[in-house]
């Protein structure tokens, strides 16, 4: 009875080998049909050839040879994935995650798992897994993969999530803050991080653990997923898995370890199977485990070793910068000892012997004061200017120095902690040589009284208005020469104006006002009453000298001269060409009429105040006004409008001057008329501008009644040729 039931047995366990064998008749040669997605590299994606490749795709076509089964692997975007993935005619997809929750597919394993971290700011208060409740985390990864991952990660936190598939510019959104924590794969991000040289990104010491990557295959279909076991196993014994993984995943060096690790397994699992299926089982799952754990020590290792690299780049980039450092830096120990000093504290000091530095007692030193002692005994900042006698250095042997005289020492110590996690406490001080910022100050504040002295003694009436407070400080010959003294009037602009004759006061300050607060220049003329009472002529010439960022005028300065003189021959010409000036100027009212009114015009300068006052002009003949700071912005105006008039173009701007600006102008409008501002006027020079396309030329500063007449005269000759 005993050898009837082992004979039984033994032909069980032989019919199942035989079964489940792919060699075996009982296996009937089929097809398989893989669908995948078309971009999720290195798994799955179309190559540059336009051909299927990948790890998943390779390995999935070597079990099908295996099995002599055809196989057919259609890879489409993840939108066409998601329909063909429910298409009953699908028998496995290509990428899923173990404890993906699809009813439709079971998983079946690769060995390839995934490691991710957790990436944030370093500025971030993100420790451990547990802050990152109610964050926003950007997970990049496929969306076939992070969508798995993120319903695991819901399991245990609530957070907010994106999902990007570009890991390379996952830490843009971080450094946009557009996200608090990246979640990626760990080597991928790490070889990022250090390709790119990316700064301020930390790694949070969370060992997430890893996911497994590998099939799915569809539920009902069991005589495939036994079949894929069984050309697994044996893809996986013959060395051809290694050598798939090997050219997506690893190095050679780790390919030939993956080689015979899996020959000693295979050869294991056949041996096992020999004997008895139940120690088979066994072996296989723990060398599974050993494999696993073997692989998460590796990387661990390559993790530890590529810290221990950053850690000596990051030592080496900090002393680079400490050591050549324009400002003399130096770290003290508690007891105000030199620990550590870069190159330039040797060049401020004049330092002879470097190693006279080291263990130099700076809180003892001959130039110490006792305010000074306390400060640093208290562990207190200190941020001063003082003198340092090399003198005194020299005499007491402090230490061996070239240099001499006085030097303007700055001086800023901070306590610190000088090894990280220590309590031990030290001082980092930041030393420069200021002896050359004080002499300059000197020699502003020397200037500054010469300017004064200057503004004095000059022969004519000088006054500065100083448009934010109101006040006006004027020199004082602007009262002498009226015979009054300048204690006697207030510091403002009504001192000025009431010396002006009472008939040409109210004239006098409303254009005096309109020009000064629009930031031009003025010229005024007016009479004024002396202290004896004789009637002079006096001329006001100034300008605005500052202004704030919005152009708007913050300070004006003034001259004052006496023009009684040039003021009667002024009158006496005025007299003998009064017919010829009232002829010209009904000629300019003509024009008013019936060219200027309702025209617009673009001013190009680079000078805003230029265009201030050129619209101003052209304000009182009911011109409109555009504004263009360069050739560029008026090339963009030409082509967005329609409605310029004539362009007034200045000749010398930055980027792109006149000339080079009309080139542009005529590509786009041919009929436009333009005039050109120039400084430089003279036959030969208007003669190249007209040759180069211009309709007129115009000298600068410009005059009033030139302007008007040569824009009217170009308006109407366009105006004749239209019409």
């Amino acid at each position: 009875m005993r050898h009837k039931k082992i004979t039984i047995a033994s032909l069980i366990i032989l019919t199942a080998v035989i079964v489940v064998s792919p060699d075996s008749p009982l296996m009937a040669k089929g097809n398989i049909y893989a669908v995948g997605c078309i971009d999720n590299y290195p798994y799955e994606y179309i190559n540059d050839a336009g051909i299927a490749s990948g790890f998943s795709v390779e390995l999935i076509n070597e079990i099908a040879k295996e099995l002599d089964m055809n196989c057919r692997v259609e890879l489409v975007p993840y939108e066409r994935f998601i329909y063909l993935k429910n298409n009953p005619d699908a028998d496995i997809i290509l990428g899923m995650i173990r404890g993906d929750p699809d009813k439709e597919y079971s998983f079946f394993r690769t060995n390839v798992k995934i490691h991710f971290s957790i990436f944030s700011n370093s500025n971030s208060v993100i420790s451990s897994i547990n802050d990152l409740h109610k964050l926003k985390i950007l997970i990049a990864a496929h969306e076939n993969i992070a969508h798995p991952i993120l319903n695991e990660l819901n399991k245990f936190l609530k957070f907010k999530s994106l999902i990007l598939n570009d890991e390379v510019n996952a830490f843009t959104f971080l450094k946009r803050k557009e996200c608090d924590a990246v979640f990626m794969s760990g080597p991928s991000a790490r070889e990022i991080i250090e390709n790119q040289n990316l700064i301020g990104v930390k790694e949070i010491p969370v060992n997430i653990g890893f996911f497994d990557y590998g099939f799915g295959v569809r539920k009902n279909r069991y005589e495939i997923y036994r079949a894929l076991t069984q050309g697994y196993d044996k893809v996986f014994s013959n060395s051809r898995y290694s050598e798939i993984y090997s050219k997506w995943f690893i190095g050679k060096s780790e390919n030939r370890f993956l080689s015979e690790t899996g020959i000693y397994v295979s050869a294991g699992i056949f041996s096992i199977l020999i004997f008895i299926l139940f120690i088979l089982i066994n072996s296989f799952i723990l060398r599974r485990r050993i494999k696993e754990k073997t692989e998460e020590l590796h990387l661990s290792m390559s993790e530890l070793n590529k810290t221990q690299i950053q850690l000596k780049e990051s030592e080496k980039r900090f002393k680079r910068i400490f050591n050549k450092s324009p400002s003399g830096l130096m770290i003290l120990n508690s007891s105000g000892r030199v620990i550590l000093f870069n190159e330039a504290i040797v060049d401020i000091f004049g330092v002879e012997n470097p190693d006279e530095i080291l263990n130099l007692d700076v809180l003892n030193s001959p130039v110490s004061t006792e305010w000074f002692k306390t400060r640093l005994n208290n562990y207190r900042n200190v941020n001063l200017e003082l003198k340092f006698d090399f003198e005194v250095i020299r005499k007491t042997g402090y230490y061996s120095t070239s240099k001499t005289g006085m030097m303007i020492l700055g001086l800023i110590i901070i306590p610190v902690e000088i090894n990280s996690g220590s309590p031990e406490q030290g001082y980092l001080c930041q030393i420069s040589d200021n002896t050359k910022e004080r002499k300059l100050l000197e020699e502003i504040k020397h200037n500054k009284r010469k300017l004064e002295l200057i503004f004095e003694s000059v022969k004519d009436g000088l006054w500065e208005w100083n448009l934010v407070t109101d006040k006006v400080r004027y020199n004082r010959k602007f009262f002498s020469f009226l015979g009054y003294k300048m204690e006697s009037f207030p510091d403002d602009i009504s001192t000025l104006l009431g010396f002006v004759h009472e008939n040409e006061r109210d004239s006098v300050k409303n254009e005096l006002y309109e020009k000064v607060l629009n930031g031009r220049s003025f010229n005024i003329e007016y009479r004024m009453m002396m202290s004896n009472g004789k009637i002079i002529s006096m001329r006001s010439r100034g300008e605005t000298i500052e202004w704030d960022a919005g152009l708007k005028p913050l300070r004006v300065i003034g001259i004052q001269t006496e023009i009684t003189i040039q003021r009667d021959i002024y009158t006496r010409i005025n007299l003998f060409n009064n017919d010829q000036e009232n002829t010209n100027t009904a000629s300019l009212v003509q024009y008013n009429d019936n060219i200027l009114e309702g025209r617009t015009i673009l001013i190009v300068d680079d000078n805003y105040l230029i265009y201030l006052h050129i619209s101003e002009l052209l304000k009182k003949h009911k011109t409109k006004s555009l504004y263009a700071s360069s050739g560029i912005e008026a090339i963009d105006l030409v082509k967005k409008r329609d409605d310029i008039s004539l362009i007034l173009l200045d000749h010398y701007m930055p980027e792109l001057d006149g000339v080079s600006a009309l080139r542009e102008i005529r590509k786009i409008n041919n009929s436009i008329p333009v005039v050109i501002q120039t400084g430089q006027t003279n036959e030969s020079v208007n003669d190249r501008f007209f040759m180069e396309g211009f309709n007129g030329v115009l000298g600068k500063p410009v005059e009033e009644n030139l302007l008007i007449e040569t824009i009217c005269s170009i308006l109407e000759s366009v105006f004749y040729k239209k019409n």
